[in-house]
C-alpha cells in the first residue's frame, strides 16, 4: 500500500464485520458502516461530485465534521483527484462574520473553487461556489484515479498559534509512511479497535482515524461535543467496545479527571479498561500530576499507567515525529526552575533532530534549546508558498523548545512561552499547570504571559462568587505561584477573565502574542468581567425573589 487510493481500493476486500461505527447522537446508539459498504458509498459520492462539476485538481474546502457523509465525501474527493482543504467547521453560536472572513481568506489565498456545504455551514453565506454535500444511499464501484506517492492528496492546516493557519500539503506517500510509523509503534492488528473523539479537521484526529482505515481495524468515531458533554460516558464506551488504542491531548486527561472528581460513587460501576493497550498523548504540554491522578483513580478498573505514550508531532510532518516506546510509560526529569519536563520518546526512522541555542549553534545533550527537524515525512514547503519549510539539507525551526537526554526528546514548550525573570528562564506552560491546581480556577482555562517586564496571569473561575473577594483570591494565586516557583507576581497582574477572553487556535493552543497585545493596548479590562458577572447575579437574585413572592401569593 503506497497511496490513499490503494487504501480505498483495499476496503472492498475487508471482512463485512470490520468497519466504522458513527455516533451522531450519543455515546451508545451508533451506526455501523462496513468498510465494504464505505467503498461503495465513496463510489456514489464520487459520481455525485463529478456530476456537480468537480474534477481532478479542483480545490475544495471541507469543513470537516465528524459525520459519515463528510468523511465519505473527503475520501471521494481524494479518489477523484480533487484537492480537499480540511478546515474547522462553523461552531453553533460562534461569530459568523469571523468564520466567513476566515473562509474568504482561504478561498482567495489558495484559489479555491468549491466550498462543501456540510451541516454546520449550510446556512452561512460563504465565498466560493457552494457544493452540496453528497448523501450517497447505494453502492457504486468507484472509478478511482491512478496516483503515485509524490502526488498531492489533501491539505491540512497548522494550528495558527502565532499567525493565520498555514496550509500544509500532504502527499499520498508521506501520509501512508507516517501512518505506518504509528501502527508499527502500537503493533496494531486488524482486530484491534480504535476510538476517537478528536475533530477531523485537526491532524491528530484525521490521521489517527485513518490509521484504523489503513489497517482495516474497527473504528469508533464520536464528535468532540459528545466527549465534552459526558467524558465518563466516553470511558464506558471504551469499556463496552474493548477499544485498544486512542489519541488524546492533555486537555482530555484533565477534563475527564475533573468530572471523575465530582462523580457519584456508582458512576464507574461495570467499567473495564483492561483492553486498552496504547494511548497517544500529544499536542500540548503534559501535566504529569493530573495524569498520575487519573491513572490512580482508574487503576481499580483495569487502566495501566504504561499505556499512555507521550508523543510529539505537527501538521508539517503529517503527524508524528517521536513517541515513547512500548517498554515504558510516561516519565519526566527536572531541568532547572519550573515543572519537570516530560519525555516524548525517541525520534522515528527517517527524521533528524538538532537542538540549537538562540544563535543557531548546536547544543550538547541535556541542554535546552529550539528543536530543529528535517527528513522523514516533513513537507518541503507550505501550500502555495514559495518559502520552503526548510531548504534542501537544512533544518526546519519548529518553534518548540526541548532537549535530548539519553536519546529521548523532552519538550519544554514553545519559544514564545519562555519568560525571563531575574535572569532565569521559565516556561509559561509550567506556570499554567501550577495555577490550574488551585481549586477556584478552571483547569485548561489559564494563560500566563509576559507582555512587558511583569508576569501576567489570566484565569477563568470555577465559581463567580470569588469575584466578591477578588483581591484575596488574587493574592492567594500569587502566593501559590511563589511557593512553587520562587517567582513573585503582583496581584494587580492577575486577571479573572470571562469565558472566551482566552484566545485559542482551532486546535486549542493559546494565542499568547494576541493576548499580550490585548493587555498592552488596554483591550483586556477586568472590570468588564465584574460588571458582566454582577449583572448576571443580580438577575438571578431578582428572579429568585420574584418566584418566592409568587409562591407566597399563591399560598
Amino acid at each position: 500500500m503506497n497511496t490513499l487510493i490503494d487504501m480505498i481500493r483495499a476496503f472492498a476486500e475487508l471482512p463485512p464485520s470490520r468497519g466504522i461505527t458513527f455516533y451522531p447522537e450519543d455515546l451508545e446508539d451508533g451506526h455501523f458502516l462496513a468498510y465494504r459498504e464505505l467503498h461503495g458509498l465513496i463510489g456514489e459520492s464520487m459520481q455525485l461530485l463529478r456530476e456537480a462539476g468537480v474534477g481532478a485538481g479542483d480545490r475544495v474546502i471541507v469543513p470537516f465534521e465528524s459525520e459519515r457523509d463528510v468523511l465519505v465525501a473527503f475520501l471521494a474527493l481524494v479518489g477523484i483527484g480533487a484537492l480537499p482543504l480540511s478546515i474547522k467547521p462553523y461552531t453553533f453560536g460562534g461569530d459568523r462574520a469571523s468564520y466567513a472572513e476566515f473562509v474568504q481568506t482561504v478561498v482567495e489565498r489558495y484559489r479555491v473553487r468549491h466550498v462543501l456545504c456540510t451541516s454546520s455551514v449550510a446556512e452561512l453565506a460563504l465565498a466560493g461556489e457552494s457544493l452540496a454535500l453528497p448523501r450517497p444511499t447505494r453502492s457504486t464501484t468507484p472509478e478511482l484515479i491512478d496516483a503515485g506517492p509524490e502526488d498531492l492528496a489533501f491539505v491540512q492546516f497548522s494550528s495558527g498559534s502565532t499567525a493565520f493557519p498555514k496550509g500544509v500539503p500532504v502527499h499520498h506517500g508521506r501520509a501512508i509512511a507516517n501512518m505506518r510509523f504509528i501502527v508499527s509503534l502500537d503493533e496494531r492488528r486488524p482486530e484491534d479497535p480504535g476510538s476517537t473523539w478528536l475533530p477531523l479537521y485537526h491532524d491528530m484526529g484525521l490521521i489517527g482515524l485513518m490509521t484504523c482505515l489503513m489497517v482495516g481495524s474497527p473504528a469508533f468515531l464520536h464528535s468532540p461535543a459528545q466527549f465534552l458533554m459526558d467524558p465518563i460516558g466516553w470511558l464506558h464506551h471504551m469499556s463496552r467496545t474493548r477499544s485498544t488504542v486512542f489519541v488524546t491531548p492533555n486537555f482530555g486527561i484533565d477534563y475527564a479527571l475533573r468530572r471523575l472528581r465530582d462523580a457519584e460513587p456508582d458512576a464507574l460501576d461495570g467499567l473495564d479498561l483492561s483492553a486498552l493497550q496504547w494511548v497517544y498523548l500529544g499536542s500540548e504540554p503534559i501535566n504529569m500530576d493530573t495524569l498520575d491522578e487519573l491513572c490512580e483513580r482508574l487503576r481499580p478498573y483495569g487502566l495501566r499507567r504504561e499505556v499512555f505514550k507521550p508523543c510529539y508531532g505537527m501538521a508539517e510532518s503529517v503527524l508524528i515525529v517521536t513517541c515513547a516506546g512500548r517498554e515504558h510509560g510516561p516519565r519526566q526529569r527536572s531541568l532547572g526552575p519550573g515543572a519537570p519536563l516530560v519525555s516524548v520518546g525517541k525520534i522515528l526512522p527517517g527524521f533528524e533532530l538538532d537542538i540549537v541555542d538562540e544563535d543557531g549553534r548546536s547544543l550538547e545533550p541535556g541542554q535546552l534549546g529550539e528543536i530543529m527537524l528535517r527528513g522523514g515525512t516533513l513537507a518541503a514547503r507550505y501550500f502555495e508558498s514559495e518559502t520552503p519549510i526548510c531548504d534542501e539539507g537544512q533544518f526546519y525551526a519548529t518553534g518548540d523548545l526541548g532537549c535530548i537526554h539519553e536519546g529521548e526528546l523532552y519538550i519544554a514548550g514553545r519559544v514564545g512561552d519562555r519568560m525571563k525573570v531575574n535572569g532565569q528562564s521559565y516556561f509559561a506552560s509550567a506556570f499554567e499547570q501550577i495555577v490550574e491546581l488551585l481549586p477556584f480556577v478552571r483547569p485548561g482555562r489559564v494563560a500566563v504571559l509576559q507582555p512587558g517586564e511583569q508576569v501576567t496571569v489570566l484565569a477563568e473561575l470555577r465559581d463567580v462568587r470569588v469575584l466578591f473577594a477578588r483581591r484575596q483570591y488574587q493574592q492567594a494565586l500569587c502566593d501559590h505561584l511563589f511557593s512553587k516557583t520562587g517567582v513573585k507576581v503582583r496581584p494587580e497582574d492577575v486577571y479573572f477573565v470571562r469565558h472566551g477572553q482566552l484566545q485559542k487556535t482551532s486546535s486549542g493552543k493559546l494565542r499568547r502574542a494576541a493576548m499580550a497585545q490585548a493587555i498592552q493596548s488596554g483591550q483586556l479590562i477586568e472590570t468588564d468581567l465584574v460588571r458582566h458577572t454582577t449583572d448576571r447575579l443580580r438577575g438571578y437574585f431578582q428572579k429568585i425573589q420574584y418566584l418566592r413572592h409568587s409562591a407566597r401569593k399563591s399560598a
